[in-house]
């Protein structure tokens, strides 16, 4: 709410790192810029370890892709819509997150007869507690969303509190059912991803149903925040479009390529360390 008070105060086009420099100083800007660049990079290494992940076991069997050629395949369909514009974006987050809703829903009855509320209910060392931290302020942070959201409400301040306030009202209801559902089906057996560790318990049908879900909702999160971070290099950094565009999709891929691929320390080191920042 207050960031949205601010990009609404303020005259122009900006992303974070922008509204940092003009209220906060050379030194609010670089401290910004930092956090909010390392945590679009970590975003966006985090959607391509899990998608390509998804992306593998889809077609295993079929085509027996390597983690590198499916990480590929996942991110190119993604660079090239980044490099025309996404001007659509609006429209396909619509269709992508009625698909999303319809696999979730689907999802949540095939689970009901392996359902145990005794997975749910067991717990782990309270030691532990804290570890999902930096997890969870990943998942639903969002700030560096405020600005597009402004901007694809036409800059209308009503419009836009009840944009952000339906987006992170839909958040958690998706989290809470969906991590009541796998914690309900794989117990302390659960996986990084979640969704790999169902198919030891589901039939080949729910868990084709569940890699399309899993495809579905990181693309969807891919694909806005890179058009995010491709905007903040052009609007806030000044740099030509072509550099932004190479250096948002070939950054995070080549990081993958080169061995950074464990989800939950990408998960828990963005969210703690660089949104924590931010």
């Amino acid at each position: 709410r207050s960031l949205l008070e601010v990009v609404i105060a303020t005259n122009g086009k900006h992303r974070l790192p922008g509204y940092a420099r003009l209220y906060l100083g050379s030194g609010g800007f670089k401290i910004a810029a930092a956090a909010n660049m390392l945590g679009l990079f970590g975003a966006l290494i985090a959607y391509l370890i899990a998608g390509g992940t998804f992306l593998r076991l889809l077609f295993e069997g079929v085509l027996d892709l390597s983690p590198a050629a499916a990480t590929i395949g996942y991110a190119l369909p993604g660079a090239l819509l980044l490099l025309w514009g996404l001007r659509a974006l609006p429209t396909l987050e619509v269709v992508i997150l009625g698909a999303f809703l319809l696999v979730l829903t689907l999802l949540s009855v095939a689970a009901i007869p392996h359902f145990d509320v005794q997975r749910v209910l067991s717990s782990g060392d309270p030691v532990d507690a804290l570890l999902p931290y930096g997890v969870l302020l990943f998942s639903f942070w969002g700030l560096s969303m405020v600005p597009e959201t402004f901007e694809l409400v036409g800059r209308k301040k009503k419009r836009g509190i009840q944009a952000l306030a339906a987006g992170f009202v839909t958040a958690v209801v998706c989290y809470a059912v969906f991590a009541l559902v796998v914690k309900g089906i794989t117990g302390d057996a659960t996986t990084a991803d979640a969704l790999t560790g169902l198919r030891t318990q589901l039939g080949d049908g729910v868990v084709l149903l569940t890699l399309l879900f899993g495809i579905l909702t990181t693309f969807s999160s891919y694909l806005a925040l890179g058009l995010t971070l491709l905007r903040t290099l052009t609007v806030d950094f000044r740099r030509p479009r072509m550099f932004a565009w190479a250096l948002t999709v070939v950054l995070p891929l080549a990081l993958v390529m080169l061995g950074v691929d464990n989800l939950l320390h990408v998960l828990s080191v963005t969210g703690a360390v660089f949104l924590g920042l931010e």
